[in-house]
């Protein structure tokens, strides 16, 4: 449901940016002349502040003191900011640059400015997202898009078997599998072969990457399961949205499900899931 009460709320910005991009710099300078304009305080992660020149309602403060956080940049930058925010309970909005893919962002720099100015009028829904999380070793990460376990060696394979809820699902060698949740099911996992999945659903993504003799294909279950990933011969890593966990070693088992944690989407109401997954995957070709 749209927030019509968030007028009042949105005081303080926090701004997330990938300082090495320089696309990102003319993004910024509507951002911050917006909310000059609009008088509302923000801050700027300092690694870009000598390439930038702050506007009158700047002011440094804690990414725990802001009402939102605007991620500029590629899916990269807005999977950071997930990290950072995570134990925040922060809305993110994403902004994409030019030239970057951005599938988890919700709008270009060519709308930045009527979109920011529709958010701090309160104009937007909030998608809340339940985080995937992997725990072993009595260790817990977190992930949005997807957990991994990937052979340690890049030219060698992994045996790997995956249970489902206590049932073995598939064994043998593979690179890797991938566990994706519904958002992340564009990425990694699609790249392996997976499914896309519609994020309204409430499922998981099992996708094997390069499975010797192709005995196993990607296969979507119930969020409520519990994968089980055990490391039958070699050595792996785990990892989630880019992000290395932790180094594997033969006989570790790894459980994989979906977190209580959630983490909080700025959506503008007026673009359709269908409709961005279309332009964005090139799904529409004309002949």
């Amino acid at each position: 449901m749209p927030n019509s009460d968030c007028k009042s709320n949105i005081r303080r910005v926090y701004i997330v940016v990938k300082p090495q991009l320089d696309e990102v710099i003319p993004v910024l300078n509507i951002i911050m002349k917006v909310l000059d304009d609009l008088n509302i305080r923000y801050s700027i992660e300092e690694e870009i502040l000598d390439k930038i020149k702050v506007g009158v309602c700047y002011e440094k403060f804690d990414i725990k003191k802001s009402d939102i956080v605007i991620s500029i940049g590629g899916n990269g930058t807005f999977l950071h900011t997930v990290h950072k925010v995570v134990e925040h309970s922060k809305p993110i909005l994403g902004i994409s640059t030019k030239g970057s893919f951005g599938f988890l962002n919700e709008i270009g720099v060519e709308n930045v400015e009527e979109f920011l100015r529709r958010v701090i009028e309160g104009n937007y829904v909030i998608d809340e997202v339940n985080l995937l999380e992997e725990i072993h070793d009595d260790k817990t990460f977190y992930a949005l898009n997807e957990i991994m376990v990937l052979s340690k060696e890049p030219h060698k394979t992994i045996k790997l078997e995956v249970l489902v809820d206590q049932n073995t699902l598939f064994r043998g060698k593979m690179d890797g599998v991938i566990i994706a949740s519904p958002i992340g099911s564009t990425a990694y996992s699609y790249s392996a072969g997976g499914p896309i999945v519609d994020p309204s659903l409430s499922a998981l993504v099992i996708t094997p990457v390069c499975p010797v003799r192709l005995f196993v294909r990607p296969i979507v279950v119930p969020d409520s399961r519990v994968i089980k990933i055990k490391v039958l011969e070699g050595c792996g890593i785990s990892s989630g949205d880019g992000i290395l966990f932790d180094y594997i070693d033969k006989n570790c088992e790894i459980l994989v499900r979906k977190s209580s944690k959630t983490i909080k989407i700025v959506r503008a109401p007026w673009i359709t899931y269908y409709s961005k997954l279309a332009r964005l995957m090139n799904f529409i070709q004309e002949f």
